[in-house]
């Protein structure tokens, strides 16, 4: 943290760029951990989400669909009937998420050290790539079939209707009751849900719910030392990669982030879900191809795992305005 508290302290990462030439600057394994740093500042659940090496071009899990007749009850002298399961592979492929930065000639004739101008550019565009990272957790592959991104949360529910608890699949959608809400709880079915993710909005009319049900308020501490409001323990985290401005479809699956006027909440089991991580965060300078620009990228190679569809459930349909 800063000397003021306001977040990761910089000084590092500048001290970092000052003791190596332009060229070679990048070749500091320091900027990259104060990449990482950057990208967890003010955000938990990224911090709780496991981060793990991945191998290959894909992550594969080993699913199992179970037969139709668990058991028998037989006599003495019966067998027993046989009704084997099926074993799948399921392969989250590995994508390429990225970022490119660059400074002017101009900009670094102000008289400014180029250190300094590199630092607050990589700053900025570490907080850019933590948003768009966020952004396709949600909903990577989720509206389209887009073979660049990884498969996001949505997409499992675009697979697995049955995890969706829709409040309504038309209109403006309607409110959230607690009856709902544990009903979406409850499909979490591979364990205790890890975390609550929703908009802004979603937030506050949860708290409103809760008041007007007498229920209390809890807060639990999340990585980074946040205390955030929680629903019997879970904690409630809020994105602005949720929006108000959902469109819904008739099977209360999202069709659009925009023309809408709903929001969502997904639940998660975060020992089902994590990130398989090819390539961590890193930051590379790119070739002179004019003399107007020092430019580089900013680039991550991961999947989204999701090991069982049955740790993830959605509230979809949830009015946003009023």
């Amino acid at each position: 943290m800063s000397a003021h508290g306001w977040g990761p302290d910089l000084t590092l990462l500048k001290k970092s760029l000052e003791e190596a030439d332009v060229s070679s600057l990048y070749l500091d394994r320091t900027i990259d951990r104060m990449l990482v740093e950057l990208m967890d500042f003010q955000n938990p659940f990224r911090q709780m989400l496991r981060r793990q090496p991945g191998s290959g071009s894909s992550y594969m899990v080993r699913t199992r669909t179970p037969g139709s007749t668990p058991g028998t009850d037989v006599d003495d002298t019966d067998t027993f009937t046989e009704d084997t399961g099926t074993q799948a592979d399921v392969n989250f492929p590995y994508k390429t998420m990225g970022t490119q930065g660059k400074i002017s000639r101009r900009v670094q004739k102000t008289g400014r050290l180029i250190t300094d101008l590199l630092a607050e550019e990589i700053e900025a565009k570490a907080r850019e790539m933590r948003d768009f990272e966020e952004l396709r957790e949600f909903w990577g592959n989720a509206f389209t079939t887009n073979s660049k991104q990884i498969l996001g949360l949505h997409y499992h529910m675009v697979n697995h209707t049955g995890q969706i608890v829709a409040l309504t699949n038309t209109g403006t959608g309607v409110d959230l009751t607690l009856a709902k809400f544990d009903q979406a709880m409850d499909l979490v079915v591979t364990g205790s849900p890890s975390v609550i993710l929703t908009s802004r909005t979603g937030r506050r009319k949860i708290n409103a719910l809760l008041q007007s049900g007498q229920r209390f308020n809890d807060r639990t501490e999340v990585p980074g030392g946040f205390k955030v409001l929680s629903y019997n323990e879970v904690p409630i985290l809020v994105s602005t990669n949720i929006p108000d401005t959902l469109n819904i479809t008739s099977g209360g699956t999202v069709s659009s982030l925009t023309g809408g006027s709903t929001t969502a909440m997904f639940i998660v089991d975060l020992n089902q879900v994590f990130m398989s991580v090819l390539t961590e965060l890193q930051v590379l300078p790119l070739a002179r191809r004019s003399s107007q620009f020092e430019e580089f990228d900013i680039f991550e190679d991961c999947a989204m795992v999701a090991r069982d569809y049955r740790g993830i459930s959605m509230i979809s349909g949830w009015k946003a305005l009023g």
